[in-house]
């Protein structure tokens, strides 16, 4: 199993949900009576929920809160406990388990995708009802592949409908597809950059290797795996002053017209002046390069300054005057 990284509170909401829609649904034994059956009807989901936690090794786990979120805050409440992310996961196996579909086998299918988006943060997966860590070198062997195929059909896609156009008309209607396929390769770098910083640590005999210390360390680091996707990389592309100020992007994908900015967070630099900082870069880009598709900011911050890295993402990452913005936070 990977690194013990708790889930968050929002992947637990996540998972929380799933297993409400799930049992919502389902009927509760007709042979209640008098107060049970009375529960029952103001209740109609919870002895369900209750049930499944039974079969998942946690009979005596579920916590009301006079109805609001109570299984979002029992999932809070076992992850708490010293061995609380294991429990999380048996609960997830269990959730994911065929037996528990046996009357409805395509519901499985969708819990168990909806499931894997919220584990693949986790560099973890469900598969056959159990939770296996996904393995970095096979991931990137599957995504480049996925990534070489897509280009192919785009490109052909493209000659075939605008073989007279010009190169530069042609990355202006560059298709959404291929812009949105380069940014889950970049966020899927931006994912694993941690495990693959710390796997080069763990070098044969102690030889040198790159210690990220530093934002230039980050940028050596992404740069290369920038490589195992894509071919023409731009290097400290300067733009022109704006409000008075000038700006240089870190990265530029010049074929995608994706900007890449790096940040390596420190003391002092953190959820504010972050939030200050990328969106001036931002402005900064949109004013200078008004050709590019797509502004992305990854953020390292292995000591966690960012108190909330999921709320910051969410906050930055939006699509402005037909630009996209994706920001993308690394803590471990």
């Amino acid at each position: 199993m990977t690194e013990a990284k708790p889930f968050s509170e929002n992947a637990l909401r996540r998972i929380a949900q799933i297993i409400e829609r799930k049992y919502d649904d389902q009927q509760n034994d007709n042979n209640s009576t008098g107060i049970a059956q009375l529960f029952d009807t103001y209740h109609p989901n919870i002895r369900n929920i209750q049930r499944f936690l039974r079969r998942a090794g946690f009979p005596n786990e579920y916590t009301m809160y006079d109805g609001e979120e109570d299984t979002l805050w029992t999932l809070v409440n076992i992850q708490k406990q010293s061995d609380g992310k294991d429990k999380i996961i048996r609960i997830i196996e269990q959730l994911c388990n065929p037996e528990e579909y046996f009357d409805d086998p395509e519901n499985h299918k969708d819990v168990e995708e909806e499931i894997n988006k919220v584990l693949y943060r986790y560099n973890l997966k469900v598969q056959f009802g159990k939770i296996t860590p996904v393995d970095l070198a096979d991931r990137l062997i599957r995504a480049s592949k996925k990534q070489a195929k897509d280009y192919v059909k785009i490109k052909e896609s493209v000659r075939n409908d605008k073989a007279d156009e010009q190169v530069h008309e042609d990355n202006e209607h560059r298709p959404v597809l291929y812009i949105e396929n380069a940014l889950s390769n970049i966020e899927f770098i931006a994912r694993q950059f941690h495990l693959v910083a710390r796997q080069l640590t763990q070098r044969h005999n102690n030889r040198s290797t790159i210690i990220i210390e530093d934002e230039y360390d980050v940028q050596d680091l992404f740069h290369g795996l920038l490589k195992l996707f894509f071919t023409n990389i731009r290097r400290e592309e300067g733009t022109t002053s704006y409000a008075g100020k000038n700006s240089r992007i870190d990265f530029l994908l010049k074929n995608e017209q994706i900007a890449i900015e790096i940040k390596h967070t420190r003391k002092g630099l953190a959820d504010k002046k972050l939030g200050e900082e990328l969106t001036l870069d931002k402005d900064y880009y949109y004013h200078s390069h008004p050709e590019c598709k797509a502004f992305v900011a990854f953020i390292y911050d292995p000591e966690k300054h960012i108190n909330n890295p999921e709320v910051l993402e969410n906050d930055l990452s939006r699509e402005i005057n037909e630009m996209l913005v994706r920001v993308f936070i690394n803590q471990s």
